[in-house]
């Protein structure tokens, strides 16, 4: 393995450690300095927490760089001296939270003038934030006892990173009872109304963006913990109280609408208000979690009565902004020119009025009906027809008014703003005429996917008698004309409209896929081309059309074309035998039970453990009562392969190159005839008679005759028949050898023009030729063999 080989290489920082006058600077050129750090290495580790180290890295991370060096290598020492006080290391937090007077020359960095570097203040505020999560004790003594700290970090508010801070200090803390404490300190030194009042005309951008964003973040997080924590609890919420009073909200709505009014404070000033609105009404189906989102609902709307009754009276201030907005530069867009475009001021109004609407308070309600808010957000709603967020926030508003309630001691009829919505608004008749002009030829608006929404709404809510009577009773004179016209609207198109949006509801059994069952008794057509060709495919035999092609090719294949040209009577295992005249096949039966037993002999024993002495077996050798040899057409390919040495192996037979460079045709001799015993010698027999090779003389097997001109058939005419004696080794001496520069010579090679194709069986013959794809396969690999005579000899070879 890697380690075992020690090859984990080792660290620099040691050795520079090792020497007395190392400095910080060295050891920050070391790549690895941070990961030796953070695997806590004990004797960087000593190094660093050492006064003086600490210090010099304070003063690396709040000193401005010089400006004469790369700007990409610039704070490559702040950078690293940062992230090494905040590796989370305990020794090092605690022996920084503890030195004082590193402390007090971190906290310089907040006492500068602005503006402040951007990324030394995101250096500061990283290593005080990660003090304060883990030790927080000892910090919040630290800064608690520090005069202006809260106003000196709210000077520089500006940087996001500051922000951060604060919020550290309000929600991170821990545990439990250590952030009460902070809490309770940062309410002492009136942290939120000293964020509030930045959010104001005068404060600059970033500002007021930063501002806002801290009190938003704020009510989330404290009303998050407040929601999770024990109902027994004693804890108390000081800062969110503070952000949920009427006190706080009275002091934003007079910063946002005294003087000029800004759209940037009125953006920024309206979020806080939206954070402090957001009820989260609940929508569950399940029963225990909807009655506790409702009790959450509830008590929240309880928190915020304060911040209702500041905003009551500023109602007429949000709507004035609805139809005053601050100027804006006209806005070229893709559908054509906005003089004036509808601006984020007055989409942040319709935002908060769909929120205050949702939280169902009567005289927000009454005040709205008053002013006609709701006309108003209609009129810009079909003005700014591609403004999907205005469109959204009305049909919002509109659902919610519907789906109001009942309050206690009232109905649902007495809801103000439905009286405004179908009187003062008109809202039956503006739907019917939106999609009048969409009838009418022009371009579909961006807001009828809206409206459509809206009159399903109005469909659903008049569904009731008392509300359909109600709104009869405010349809008068001229509106009392569209109610026919209304309802062969919700009759026609609109059921028309909602069947084509409806999605599809699958009904009866289940389906299933091609991978739940077995589709193979499946009633596929049979007519077609492809379900034709293949029932052929499966009830084809094996014919001559099934030969001719899927077997191998007649030229590739090395047995003489008779025996391919041989017809097929249709059935492979129809295999006619006949005996040959030469043999005397006299006593049957006798013959029968040796074939049996020398078969039961060869596949008898089948266990895997002798395979190896299986394959010297002749299981397929016989003889009849004369004597004779037979050989199967398998044993006679396996006996012309593997036991005449000197024959040239098959094609695929696994041959190396240098074999096949020296192969090339022999001329094949035998041996005198002997019998089987003696082929081998008498030692080279197992106990039971049968050939063991590996014991065998080479001597025994006979040579190969080395002569060149052996093969020209001008000096050596070829037999008619292959015979022991046209091939006695004995009558024939190896006449040649290699000689070098015989390897180029063209001279001496074989001339196979007069070699005769025919070679006759022995002893059996058929009157039919036939062959599956294995016997093909065998005939083709099997190479020419020499046949011994069976007069002479006990064993037979036939190629």
């Amino acid at each position: 393995m890697f380690w075992k080989c020690n090859m984990v290489a080792t660290s620099n920082v040691d050795t520079l450690l090792d020497d007395e006058d190392v400095t910080l600077h060295k050891l920050m050129e070391e790549e690895d300095l941070l990961q030796e750090c953070k695997g806590l290495n004990n004797k960087l580790i000593v190094f660093l927490v050492q006064p003086e180290v600490l210090h010099e890295l304070v003063d690396l991370i709040i000193t401005e760089p010089p400006e004469g060096e790369v700007e990409t290598m610039r704070y490559k020492y702040a950078n690293l001296a940062c992230e090494l006080l905040t590796c989370d290391v305990s020794k090092m937090n605690e022996v920084l939270s503890s030195s004082i007077d590193v402390l007090d020359k971190l906290c310089t960095f907040i006492r500068q003038q602005s503006p402040l570097n951007p990324l030394l203040a995101s250096f500061f505020s990283k290593t005080l934030g990660i003090l304060v999560l883990r030790k927080s004790e000892t910090m919040l003594k630290y800064i608690s006892g520090r005069e202006n700290m809260i106003d000196e970090v709210l000077q520089h508010l500006d940087k996001s990173a500051n922000m951060d801070l604060v919020l550290r200090f309000a929600t991170c803390a821990e545990p439990h009872n250590i952030r009460c404490l902070y809490k309770e300190w940062l309410n002492e030194q009136k942290l939120v109304p000293k964020l509030v009042s930045l959010i104001e005309p005068k404060s600059s951008e970033q500002m007021q963006c930063y501002a806002s964003q801290a009190v938003c973040d704020m009510v989330i997080s404290l009303r998050d913990q407040k929601t999770h924590s024990d109902k027994d609890s004693t804890d108390t919420f000081p800062l969110l109280s503070v952000l949920e009073s009427e006190s706080t909200a009275s002091q934003l709505l007079d910063q946002m609408f005294s003087g000029s009014i800004t759209e940037l404070t009125l953006v920024h000033g309206i979020s806080v208000f939206l954070a402090i609105f957001d009820t989260s009404k609940p929508n569950s189906a399940d029963v225990e979690q909807e009655a506790a989102l409702q009790e959450k609902f509830e008590s929240t709307v309880a928190d915020i009565t304060g911040a209702v009754e500041a905003l009551i009276p500023r109602l007429h201030n949000l709507h004035n902004v609805l139809e005053e907005p601050p100027a804006l530069m006209p806005m070229i867009t893709t559908i054509g020119t906005l003089d004036p475009p509808f601006g984020s001021a007055r989409l942040q109004v319709a935002k908060l009025v769909s929120a205050i609407i949702e939280i169902n308070e009567p005289r927000i309600d009454a005040e709205l009906a008053r002013l006609g808010t709701l006309d108003v957000l209609l009129d810009l709603f079909f003005k700014y027809e591609w403004n999907n967020f205005l469109h959204t926030h009305v049909e919002h508003s509109i659902r919610s008014v519907f789906a109001a309630p009942p309050l206690e001691g009232d109905t649902v009829l007495g809801h103000p703003l439905i009286q405004h919505l179908f009187s003062g608004c008109r809202l039956k008749q503006r739907i019917l005429e939106s999609f009048e002009k969409c009838d009418s030829g022009c371009r579909r608006p961006g807001y009828m996917g809206h409206v459509i929404k809206i009159a399903n709404d109005i469909a659903s809510f008049l569904e009731a008698e008392s509300s359909e009577e109600l709104v009869k009773s405010f349809e008068t004179g001229t509106l009392a004309d569209s109610v026919q016209k209304w309802q062969e609207f919700v009759a026609g198109p609109l059921t028309d409209i909602n069947k084509k949006q409806a999605p599809d509801i699958i009904t009866g059994p289940m389906l299933h896929t091609s991978l739940d069952g077995d589709f193979s008794n499946a009633d596929f057509p049979h007519e077609t081309a492809f379900q034709q060709a293949f029932e052929r495919h499966r009830l084809q035999q094996m014919t001559d059309n099934f030969l001719a092609r899927f077997a191998f090719r007649n030229e590739n294949l090395s047995i003489p074309d008779e025996a391919m040209s041989a017809p097929l009577d249709g059935r492979l295992n129809k295999i006619k035998l006949v005996r040959s005249d030469a043999v005397d096949m006299q006593g049957d039966a006798a013959l029968f039970e040796k074939i049996s037993s020398q078969k039961s002999r060869s596949f008898g024993d089948g266990s895997d453990d002798d395979d190896d002495d299986d394959d010297d077996d002749d299981g397929w050798e016989f003889k009849d009562g004369s004597g004779n040899v037979f050989l199967s057409a398998a044993a006679e390919t396996e006996r012309s392969v593997d036991k005449l040495p000197l024959e040239q192996e098959p094609e695929g037979s696994g041959s190396s190159s240098e074999e096949e460079e020296n192969s090339g045709p022999r001329k094949i001799v035998s041996a005198s005839p002997v019998a089987k015993g003696d082929l081998i010698g008498p030692a080279a027999t197992n106990d039971q008679g049968w050939a063991n090779f590996d014991l065998a003389p080479a001597s025994s097997f006979g040579t190969v005759s080395d002569d060149p001109n052996l093969w020209d058939t001008a000096q050596n005419p070829a037999p008619d028949v292959f015979t022991s004696d046209a091939w006695d080794i004995d009558s024939e001496p190896a006449p040649w050898k290699f000689e070098a520069g015989d390897e180029d010579s063209t001279e001496g090679w074989a001339d196979f023009s007069g070699f005769s194709s025919t070679i006759p069986c022995a002893n059996l013959t058929s009157t039919e030729t036939t062959s599956d794809e294995t016997s093909a396969s065998s005939t083709t690999d099997a190479a020419p063999a020499a046949v011994v005579d069976s007069s002479s000899s006990s064993e037979n070879s036939a190629g």
